[in-house]
């Protein structure tokens, strides 16, 4: 009566406090989520840093809008890999171009600016439609460029 009593099948038993399969695989899931959402925050972070110092180069270039400013502000606005900070610059420059604030840029610089910078931005993250704008204002500017001579 003393000794152990054996079961049948107590081989196939799992320990009182060792977790399922299922907890197992829903704790993998959970590490998972927990890194995308780091992962996500971190996208995030950058996001942010190159979008705040995109707004501070606009705004220094906007204070004082010269040839060498335009192509450093396009240029760091295609470095960010970003379509929209680059549209955002381009339609800036064209604002403060047209209101004739740039004096010592011409159209046909500014259109060889725009395109040889759009160029730098990876063609995965480059989109029919802001392509389309861009040209179009390179057009534009190559018009206005002739008509102007």
């Amino acid at each position: 009566m003393l000794g152990r009593q054996s079961l049948s099948g107590a081989e196939n038993f799992r320990p009182l406090f060792e977790p399922s399969k299922a907890e197992l695989r829903a704790e993998q899931k959970e590490k998972e989520r927990l890194l995308m959402m780091e992962k996500q925050a971190e996208a995030d972070r950058q996001k942010q840093m190159i979008d705040s110092q995109y707004e501070r180069d606009l705004a220094d270039w906007i204070a004082s809008p010269t040839r060498p400013k335009t192509i450093v502000l396009l240029s760091d606005a295609a470095k960010s890999e970003n379509e929209h900070i680059y549209i955002k610059a381009c339609k800036e420059v064209l604002r403060i171009w047209r209101a004739g604030s740039v004096d010592d840029l011409s159209a046909n610089d500014l259109a060889q600016l725009m395109e040889s910078h759009y160029w730098l931005i990876p063609a995965e993250k480059r989109t029919p439609g802001a392509s389309f704008l861009i040209k179009e204002e390179i057009a534009g500017l190559r018009r206005g460029s002739l008509h102007n001579k």
